[in-house]
Parts: structure tokens; C-alpha cells; sequence
């Protein structure tokens, strides 16, 4: 007779088998499968103490802890750890091999799945706990809609509402941000202690007053302060709401943090612009982005001739890609018709580079003010771009011209200065430039080529005029580049 498992059928053909006994210790409850199947965590602690005093008796959503990496699920007792969690943007796989293109792609698959957390550091900042951790001095005040209205009850040190537990850490960089209808158009501040920023305000209406500020101490109390000393009478009243506050140092890293429009920008995806506890504040594209723009806030100044100018529509010439992609302060100065040279005609000839070289170490733009009544309006405006600039903040200059300049000599062997000459002009330009602004770091831009030229069928690589190549500009450009140290 066939034998089952070991065990010998009896008359009736049963048998019986022992089951060994299964340790399911280590097996996943249905809470913590549902967690764990919904694919994100919903926010983030510091230790898993933080997590355990948040949520006491637990729930059924999944929390990174910082300490250990990990994600925590209830198990119905207590808060266990997971494995580590880890966001898919550290994979190698992303970028090894990968074109910037499927880079692309990849981030988009992934995207929903990974978390830039942040934190709002302000406690009940949409006064929905009514004025919990509110420290609101010298008035009365209720919540209603979660906005909270305060009535004077004095003139002096009044109009202010106080976080006496959030204490900043020294040297981190916060953006700070409340919204404040006042009766009267008075100063307003946020910030730390003295440490604040100070905004003007429009009475009777919604006011978002936001900045980010360095924290001098970890002593002084975040604050929202509104000036009640003048104009203001006991019984005034002034509304507040939606106060929020990141630490940007330690949601991006020392020297990373964003400007306050990328802030702002980050949290325009939330109702408001605001939002409680931790949130996942960017994506990995906009990470991504971040991250590509090494030089923010920092000034580009742009010259050269119709090519830089475009402003055909405004917005698509190339300092508006440059822009985009490296987060430059771009200024573009570009003046169509003009030249590196000496123009023949007076009027565009006080827009060229070497005229302009001369205006900007002397900061007299007379020369070119007289002429613009004779030129593109368009002048006008770049011309006070140049008079508004401080180029002590300026770090990058490009220059680009050539195609204009064609026809004029290259060189004068006898005056290697002679502005008459495509040369002559460069070195008059940039020695001008670089003798009362020697910070500055150049950019050389060749001539672009031409396929076709004057309807000749000749390309500018070979188009001879007055015995001139454009690519003889392109050349004086390269020998003059160990001269000046610039780029080419």
C-alpha cells in the first residue's frame, strides 16, 4: 500500500500527518503588509522616541526614522523597524550608463516613490488646535477659520505672536513665512529674537510676508511681529495665519540651501503654501534641478550684437537658457547692428564693445543716452541695465561679436590697441574691463558659422570681404586668449 508522508493509510484510507508547528514571530501582520503595499512612508522622525510620543497607539501608515534609516509599522503593541529605506535615486542604476535622456525617464518612474522630507517647525501654524504653543502678549485673542485675531489691549510691544519652544539652531538658514491682514500699514518682522526681517505691509488686506534668515543663537524664540506703536489704538485688531518655518540647512545641507523663490516655488503644490508636520517638500527632477545650479546668485553680464540681443519674442535668447540651466543672474546687454570695432555709423558705433568698455569703468553713459533717439528702442532699456549694475557683483562676461565686424581690418601690426581693428578692439575692450574690474572672468564667443551668406551660396568659412575672414576674427580671438586668461 502507498505510503503518505511516512504514514500508512488505515481501513478507510485516512491518515494522519503531523504538522510541524510555524514560528510566526517573524511574519508581517496585516497592518503591516498594508503599510508597507502602500509604497511611501507619511513622514519622517528624528529618533524612534519622536515617532513613539507622535503616535502613542500607533496607526496603520509607515514613518521613516532618521537614526537608523529605517521604516517603523505598528504591529498592534508597539512601533517595529523595517528594513532600511532607501530612495531609489542613490541607485547606481540611474546613472551608470544612462544618457541624460533615460536619466530623465528614470526619474520619472521614480518620482512618486521617493522624499525629500521637511518639516514645518512651527507647532499648530494653522491655529487648528486653536492657540496651542501660541504665546500671544498685551490683547485678547480667538480662532475662527483657522485664523487667529488678536485685540490690543495695548499700544506698546503689542501686535506679536510668539513660539517660546521653537529655539533655532545657531548658524541654520530658515525660511520663514506668515500671512498678516493689519489694520494699519505698519512694519512687519519675522524672525528670531532681534534677529528678523523687517517688511512693509498693506493695511485691510492679506499680506504673505516671508524670508529666509541665518539664526544667530539657539536662545531667542521664533516671532511674527507687527509694529502697533503708531497709528494703532487698544481694540484694534490684527489677523494672522498659515505661519510655517524650515530649516533649510538641515533639510538640504550647509551651503546648498535653496533661494526663497525656489522655496516658495517647492511649496506652491501644497493648499496655501503651507503645511503641517513633515511633507515631502521636492521630487528627485526638482532635486535634480537644484542641484545642477552651481552658480545662483551669482551675475552674468552678456555683450554682443543682434545674435545676444534676440529679443524676438523676449524670454527665448540664449542668456534665458543659460539662465535655466545654471541659475546664473543673467544680464543681457546685447545690442543688434553693433560691433567689436569701430562702426561706420556714429550712432551704433557708441553701442560697440570697446564704446561700452569705456562707459562702464567710467560710469558715464552720456555717449550712448545722446544717441538713442537714432537707434532700436529696445537700447534703451539695456543701456540702463548696464547703468544699474554694480559690477563689483558681477563674476562671469561674455562677449560676442564678429559677424558685423566683417569687412574691418583684423589687426594694426603698428598699434595692436587700434580700435579700428577687430584686434585692436578686443584688446582695448578687455584691458579697459579688466584694469578697474580684474575679478572678472571672461568668456570669449567665436563668430557662428553661416551656411550661406549674402545669397552668394559661399558659408563664412570661406566668404572673403575687403580680403577678410570671419574665421580671421576667430583666430585673433584664440592668440589673445593666454593675454587675457579667458575662456574661448
Amino acid at each position: 500500500m502507498r505510503k503518505v508522508n511516512g504514514a500508512t493509510p488505515d481501513v478507510n484510507g485516512n491518515v494522519t500527518i503531523e504538522v510541524p508547528e510555524v514560528d510566526t514571530s517573524t511574519l508581517a501582520t496585516k497592518t503591516e503588509l498594508n503599510a508597507v503595499a502602500s509604497g511611501s512612508p507619511k513622514g519622517a522622525y528624528a529618533t524612534l522616541a519622536d515617532l513613539q510620543s507622535a503616535f502613542p497607539t500607533g496607526n496603520a501608515n509607515m514613518y521613516v526614522v532618521s537614526a537608523n534609516g529605517k521604516w517603523y509599522t505598528w504591529n498592534g503593541s508597539a512601533w517595529t523597524a523595517g528594513a532600511i529605506y532607501t530612495s531609489a535615486v542613490t541607485s547606481p542604476s540611474i546613472v551608470k550608463n544612462k544618457t541624460f535622456a533615460t536619466a530623465d525617464n528614470r526619474f520619472e518612474e521614480i518620482e512618486n516613490d521617493t522624499y525629500f522630507l521637511a518639516g514645518n517647525k512651527v507647532k499648530n501654524g494653522d491655529f487648528s488646535n486653536g492657540k496651542t504653543d501660541w504665546y500671544i502678549p498685551y490683547s485678547t485673542s480667538t480662532v475662527a477659520n483657522n485664523e487667529l485675531s488678536v485685540v490690543l489691549t495695548s499700544k506698546s510691544a503689542a501686535g506679536r505672536i510668539e513660539q517660546l519652544t521653537f529655539l533655532p539652531i545657531a548658524g541654520h538658514k530658515y525660511y520663514l513665512r506668515g500671512d498678516i491682514k493689519p489694520k494699519y500699514a505698519s512694519i512687519t518682522s519675522i524672525g528670531f529674537g532681534s534677529k528678523v526681517i523687517e517688511r512693509p505691509v498693506i493695511a485691510n488686506q492679506w499680506n504673505t510676508v516671508s524670508s529666509i534668515v541665518t539664526a544667530l543663537d539657539s536662545t531667542n524664540a521664533f516671532r511674527f511681529v507687527h509694529n502697533t506703536v503708531l497709528n494703532y489704538a487698544v481694540g484694534d485688531t490684527i489677523l494672522f495665519k498659515n505661519l510655517i518655518a524650515i530649516n533649510l540647512t538641515e533639510v538640504f545641507g550647509a551651503g546648498l540651501e535653496p533661494r526663497k523663490d525656489e522655496v516658495e516655488t517647492f511649496l506652491s503644490n501644497f493648499p496655501n503654501s503651507w503645511f503641517d508636520g513633515v511633507k515631502q517638500l521636492i521630487n528627485p527632477k526638482q532635486m535634480f534641478k537644484l542641484a545642477a545650479k552651481p552658480f545662483k546668485e551669482k551675475t552674468s553680464v552678456h555683450f554682443g550684437d543682434s545674435i545676444t540681443a534676440d529679443i524676438y519674442p523676449e524670454g527665448t535668447e540664449y542668456t534665458a537658457t543659460i539662465a535655466k540651466e545654471t541659475g546664473l543672474n543673467t544680464i543681457n546687454v546685447g545690442f543688434g547692428g553693433c560691433m567689436m570695432s569701430k562702426h561706420p555709423a556714429p550712432e551704433y558705433d557708441a553701442f560697440s564693445m570697446y564704446q561700452l568698455a569705456n562707459s562702464i569703468v567710467s560710469n558715464n553713459f552720456t555717449l550712448q543716452e545722446g544717441k538713442v533717439g537714432q537707434v532700436p528702442t529696445y537700447y534703451t532699456e539695456r543701456i540702463n541695465r548696464l547703468k544699474a549694475l554694480n559690477w563689483n557683483d558681477v563674476s562671469y562676461v561674455t562677449i560676442a561679436y564678429g559677424t558685423n565686424d566683417h569687412g574691418n581690418p583684423v589687426l594694426n601690426s603698428a598699434d595692436e590697441f587700434d580700435i579700428t581693428t577687430f584686434k585692436g578692439a578686443v584688446n582695448h575692450s578687455l584691458k579697459t574691463l579688466l584694469t578697474t574690474y580684474p575679478h572678472l572672468k571672461i568668456i570669449m564667443v567665436p563668430p557662428t558659422f553661416k551656411f550661406r551668406v549674402g545669397y552668394t551660396g559661399t558659408d563664412s568659412d570661406n566668404w572673403e570681404k575687403s580680403g577678410v575672414k570671419i574665421t580671421d576674427y576667430i583666430t585673433a580671438i584664440n592668440e589673445l586668449k593666454n593675454t587675457y586668461k579667458y575662456r574661448f
